[in-house]
């Protein structure tokens, strides 16, 4: 819910700032980062051991 309202709140910002600069742009990012980074490093944790390659049969081995 907070990763979805920064977000939200990123891209309210780029609509309504087209003109903004280099350094306003990377400042935004930060702010996304500092509540996206935490919540999807706890996402990758939870997430089971082993790769997609191990979860799903493409019936392609041979």
């Amino acid at each position: 819910e907070e990763l979805e309202s920064t977000i939200n709140e990123a891209l309210d910002w780029l609509d309504e700032t087209p003109d903004a600069d280099l350094e306003d742009l990377e400042d935004k990012k930060k702010e996304v980062e500092q509540i996206a980074n935490p919540i999807m490093k706890d996402l990758y944790q939870q997430a089971p051991q082993g790769g997609a390659e191990d979860d799903f049969d493409f019936g392609d081995d041979e």
